[in-house]
């Protein structure tokens, strides 16, 4: 558990029952961060994300990112969306990390195809 988990900063999001709340994955240089929809969540995102850039070097490609939210008012959206600098979306089914979409009806051995190609 992060820091941030642990004093309310980014609570993540819950899985599955009996497993602990996901708010991030990464794989190489993909980043997935998880979290409730609120301007602190942002601020918070942002300024790990800000940290990692300056400590690392990494910078973030902000044509490949994206805010993706479900069941919040588009304005809110539209808030943090401006607070990370990246687009904001309220379709879920548009969600694609590491090239597969993260909506249901994804677990089709079909899409892992391209991945396991590349």
């Amino acid at each position: 558990m992060t820091v941030e988990m642990e004093i309310g900063g980014i609570p993540g999001i819950k899985a599955a029952r009996g497993v602990d709340p996901i708010n991030h994955a990464i794989f190489a240089d993909a980043s997935l961060l998880l979290g409730g929809a609120s301007i602190m969540i942002a601020m918070a995102f942002k300024e790990i994300l800000q940290h990692l850039c300056l400590i690392t070097g990494a910078l973030i490609n902000k044509r490949k990112s994206a805010v993706y939210s479900l069941n919040v008012e588009h304005p809110t959206i539209l808030r943090i969306a401006c607070i990370l600098g990246f687009p904001g979306y309220d379709m879920w089914e548009k969600i694609k990390y590491l090239g597969l979409l993260l909506t249901s009806g994804t677990s089709s051995p079909s899409l892992w195809t391209k991945v396991i190609s590349k």
